[in-house]
């Protein structure tokens, strides 16, 4: 059965940027008159199967999108320095929504460390991350976590970012 996804709501809260005074924005505010740095960071879909996403097209807090079970889409981010001054090691994490799937190795970016976590965005590790699973007789017993376990995706952009410089990053995932 094919689900709406809305849009509000979300995009304000899928992005994190730290560092340098960096601020995120799906829709920024002029450069700081003090020349600190101001990262515009724009989210775009691209269609794997099925039809119907904006393809392209900002996602803004008024984009819905209709997607069935199975299908698979990629998020695109674009991370712009629009401030006067240099931006340092920031940070984007975006939150993998509760009906996806992460797809394994799918995490790409420009310069970036990438990271992942279990437990909704609260503590991010490198692959593989190895979690405790409590087995039926009441063991414990350590594993690998799939990427399927994956509930967020951070990005750390390293160096230095200039004035109008870009980077990108981008991500698969599947309907469950």
């Amino acid at each position: 059965m094919p689900k709406v996804i809305n849009w509000i709501g979300i995009i304000t809260a899928l992005l994190l940027v730290l560092g340098s005074g960096a601020i995120a924005q799906t829709n920024p505010n002029p450069p700081e008159e003090n020349g600190t740095p101001d990262m515009e960071v724009t989210l775009t879909l691209e269609q794997k199967t099925s039809a119907g996403l904006p393809l392209g097209q900002p996602l803004t807090a008024a984009t819905t999108i209709t997607v069935a079970p199975g299908d698979t889409y990629a998020y695109h981010l674009l991370c712009k320095n629009v401030g006067s001054q240099p931006a340092r090691d920031f940070i984007v994490s975006i939150p993998i929504l509760e009906d996806e799937e992460y797809l394994a190795d799918s995490a790409t970016a420009d310069s970036a460390i990438v990271s992942f976590s279990l437990d909704g965005g609260a503590t991010f590790y490198y692959p593989p991350i190895a979690y405790t699973a409590q087995l039926p007789d009441g063991t414990l017993q350590e594993r690998i976590a799939p990427a399927s376990m994956y509930t967020s995706i951070r990005w750390l952009f390293t160096g230095m970012i200039d004035p109008e410089e870009v980077r990108t990053a981008s991500f698969e995932v599947m309907r469950k």
